[in-house]
């Protein structure tokens, strides 16, 4: 039930209650009026005089007291019963205004709404009209791209994602068929390039990047060299929802290239090409062999990868400083410091010519690098083998004069009368006069055969070589037979290990060097040891020879250097010679352009090796 039935029913009641206060009231008054009139009615006039002034004094008080009561409780009820009708009243009208507070704030919220719907709309009506200007725009655009797409040299394509061309220019027409939109794109190559461009668009797809491929085909005979441009095709959404393909007619460019290539390639010399960047494009197969890289380790690799690690900041200036002037001339010009550096890491000396040429408006720079370490080496050894030479023809010439002037005719003398003395019969000789004519004549022999050797070694540095391929194992043996009686007198045991090499030599020195040597080893043995003498094949890159080991007392390594200098004998006790034997030896092998190499421990034996050039 409302309140307000509640507040009319209070309202009732104390209505009633009001009522029935005024009748009490007004009938106490009624009363004390009778009792007023009963009194002025019994008394006499003399006592109404006498306290009339008191009794109506009273009655009269009682009676404002009765009403002023009554009006008092009057109005406090009649307050009370407004009070209790205005209440729902007031309450219905609070109620009210807050209703209507409320719908004014809906109805402000609906006016925003309103106007924020209002400016969507003029918004979209804006956006429909720009866009409707931009579609007319972009099909203007489309129109001439596909103007400008159609009137392309190159073929272009575009593929869905499974591969299927959905639309193809004239070029494309032109080179693959007017049939190829709908195809599957592979299909318009070899089956051998299909499985390349399969890996080359998933390639793309996954990276989201293009991607490109130099490819060949051949149509009506005639083969097409293209270079492929694959890129991915986006969506607003930024999702690869197909690819772009960019066939380019490279045939020109490739014939161009091919030639270009065989020229490089055909050079005698490494051939490098390098860009601006400082980056290998271009090496043929002289290179390669000269640094020991294949080109697919080098071409994109920097150029600083074959120089020192030492000169590597230098090069890059001068690779700089080069590209700004370019022009043809030698690298480090006057330098003899220059080197390359090999894959294994050896130096070695080059001489780089530089030559720059330009492709597509990019300037490249060609370099002829040549390998002269072995110039060096020739250029080494002909000014040692010139001061040599020149050492040589000083004792050859102080030689010879000692032969033909000095020596040779006094032991003609000395030999003539010595034996003149011993065979006299009318000279009483006795036995020690004997046995010194006998030295004399024994130092004779040995002086003359002293001769023979200097003559023999001087015959040998006048004389021209007459190489042919001999045959070691034929030679050696002739040697041996040649000692045969010193490898019995000695005891000797002679090891040959395996077949020994043919070299390039003049058979007659080869013998006089094997000879010398096996010799020095039966004489130089050590006491009361049987020599024991091995000789085997000896190889070194660019020569082949021969090794001869002995068993004999060695040689002090601060001897090794002068036993093969002429007249040099380090234990002229131990047996004959005329210390000139390994000059000999030494002498031929440089004749020959080859080496002899010493290896020797003191009481433990010495190892010969001689090295002949192999013949290329």
């Amino acid at each position: 039930m409302p309140v307000r039935y509640f507040c009319y029913i209070a309202g009732a009641l104390l209505l009633f209650v009001l009522i029935a206060a005024t009748g009490t009231t007004l009938s106490g008054i009624l009363n004390n009026l009778d009792l007023l009139a009963d009194r002025i009615d019994t008394q006499a006039i003399q006592s109404i005089e006498n306290t009339s002034g008191t009794v109506s004094t009273e009655l009269i008080t009682k009676i404002k007291s009765a009403i002023s009561n009554w009006m008092l409780f009057s109005t406090l009820l009649i307050c009370l019963l407004l009070l209790l009708f205005a209440t729902p009243f007031t309450l219905q009208h609070y109620r009210t205004l807050n209703e209507i507070r409320n719908t004014n704030l809906r109805l402000n919220n609906q006016a925003a709404t309103l106007r924020a719907t209002h400016r969507t709309i003029d918004n979209m009506l804006e956006d429909i009209i720009h866009e409707k200007k931009q579609t007319s725009r972009t099909s203007e655009i489309n129109a001439r791209l596909a103007a400008i797409i159609n009137s392309a040299e190159d073929a272009i394509f575009s593929l869905n994602m499974a591969g299927y061309v959905t639309t193809a220019n004239e070029a494309a027409l032109r080179i693959f068929g007017e049939n190829c939109e709908g195809k599957l794109f592979l299909n318009l190559f070899p089956s051998s390039a299909s499985t390349k461009l399969k890996t080359l668009l998933m390639t793309t797809a996954e990276q989201n990047a293009g991607s490109t491929l130099d490819i060949s085909i051949e149509k009506k005979k005639q083969r097409i060299d293209l270079s492929l441009t694959i890129s991915p095709i986006h969506s607003d959404q930024q999702e690869i929802i197909g690819f772009s393909v960019i066939a380019k007619d490279i045939s020109n460019t490739k014939l161009e290239e091919e030639r270009f290539r065989m020229a490089v390639e055909a050079a005698p010399n490494a051939m490098i090409m390098v860009n601006q960047m400082g980056n290998i494009v271009l090496i043929n197969s002289e290179a390669e062999a000269m640094f020991g890289y294949t080109k697919e380790e080098l071409i994109g690799q920097s150029i600083h990868q074959l120089v020192p690690p030492s000169m590597r900041s230098i090069h890059n200036l001068y690779v700089q400083n080069y590209f700004e002037a370019p022009d043809r001339r030698n690298m480090a010009r006057g330098s003899s410091d220059l080197h390359g550096q090999r894959k294994d890491g050896d130096l070695f000396p080059i001489e780089v010519g530089l030559t720059p040429i330009t492709v597509d408006k990019e300037t490249y720079v060609i370099s002829s690098i040549i390998d002269i370490s072995e110039r060096l080496q020739q250029q080494r050894a002909l000014k040692n083998l010139n001061a040599e030479l020149r050492r040589k023809n000083q004792e050859m010439e102080q030689f010879i004069y000692t032969v033909s002037h000095d020596l040779k005719a006094p032991l003609v003398t000395i030999a003539g009368f010595a034996n003149r003395l011993k065979n006299a019969n009318d000279l009483p000789l006795q036995e020690n006069h004997h046995h010194k004519l006998d030295r004399i004549l024994a130092n004779v022999r040995s002086m003359e055969s002293l001769l023979q050797d200097l003559l023999h070694l001087s015959r040998i540095i006048k004389r021209d070589l007459e190489k042919a391929l001999v045959d070691c194992n034929v030679t050696l043996q002739s040697v041996l037979d040649s000692l045969e009686g010193d490898i019995k007198k000695m005891g000797a045991q002679i090891l040959v290990e395996g077949p020994l090499p043919q070299i390039y030599a003049q058979e007659s020195l080869l013998f006089q060097c094997l000879q010398n040597i096996i010799s020095n080893a039966l004489k130089y043995s050590k006491p009361g040891v049987a020599p024991a003498i091995t000789i085997c094949t000896a190889q070194e890159a660019g020569h082949s020879g021969v090794r001869i080991s002995d068993n004999g007392i060695g040689i002090a390594e601060h001897h090794q250097e002068r036993i093969f200098h002429v007249f040099e004998r380090l234990n002229p006790d131990a047996a004959e010679g005329t210390g000139v034997g390994l000059s000999i030896v030494k002498t031929i092998m440089e004749k020959h352009s080859g080496k002899i190499v010493l290896d020797s421990v003191v009481g433990q034996g010495t190892n010969f090796t001689i090295l002949f050039p192999e013949l290329k």
